[in-house]
């Protein structure tokens, strides 16, 4: 049920916010970081309210988790799995909780990231119902231009040390690193597809082929990796002046 209502944050806030910021003709992207703002208030309400009741989110979802590895070392096809090749149950179940541990750890940066997704295309889609009538409205300039602060990539190398050092310290900096790793992706990440796109723009690929190469690279951790360390150099080294200098 919680996890519902994180979900109408991320959906409605945002759709709240947009058409009238939209109507006093700010930036767009303003706009977008206004929307994704309002959500970000919204899914600490949600925390806040869930943890005034007497148990937090974390809490109900490492329960909920328990109760189902706990089922699923009971199957077979878990335990025979060739990804347990030679483990006992006991190392299957601790294994399993792991994963689940970090993805409860990670959700709030997991949520962040969705919220900021969801305005970004939310403003799209508003953009575009919006110019059917009679107003005219300001358009998201193409994604293949956008680019983060440059000084960014500083402002995440201090974030993530000072998380990493917290989190020898202190329980709770796991939890802090954990979002911390996941919103540092995200950055770089969206960073890396932005030059995807522009590349693809230069080398005049069909429309669908950088959505769907972004999409393919991001599925999978070792593929993001690639997208993340574009992203870097991209920020770093103004790869995409360089590109379009040397690309015929």
């Amino acid at each position: 049920m919680v996890i519902l209502g994180l979900l109408l944050v991320i959906l409605v806030l945002p759709a709240m916010v947009i058409p009238k910021n939209m109507a006093l003709g700010e930036r767009p992207y303003k706009v977008v970081l206004e929307a994704f703002l309002a959500a970000a208030l919204g899914i600490l309400f949600v925390f806040i309210l869930t943890a005034a009741s007497g148990t937090g989110l974390g809490e109900q979802l490492a329960f909920t988790m328990k109760e189902l590895v706990e089922m699923m070392v009971k199957e077979d096809a878990i335990i025979h799995n060739p990804a347990f090749a030679g483990k006992t149950v006991e190392e299957i179940q601790a294994q399993l909780t792991a994963v689940y541990t970090l993805m409860i750890n990670s959700l709030p940066g997991t949520l962040l990231v969705m919220a900021a997704i969801i305005s970004y295309f939310e403003y799209i889609l508003i953009a575009k119902l919006a110019s059917k009538g009679a107003r005219e409205v300001r358009k998201l300039p193409r994604f293949r231009s956008f680019s983060w602060p440059r000084q960014g990539i500083w402002g995440w190398l201090l974030i993530f040390v000072a998380s990493w050092i917290l989190s020898k310290d202190f329980e709770i900096g796991s939890l802090v690193l954990s979002n911390v790793n996941v919103l540092m992706e995200f950055y770089f990440v969206v960073q890396g597809a932005a030059v995807v796109f522009f590349f693809g723009h230069q080398k005049k690929w069909p429309g669908f082929i950088p959505p769907l190469v972004v999409v393919l690279l991001s599925t999978f951790a070792i593929s993001r990796i690639l997208l993340l360390m574009l992203g870097i150099t991209d920020l770093v080294l103004n790869l995409r002046n360089r590109m379009e200098r040397h690309i015929v």
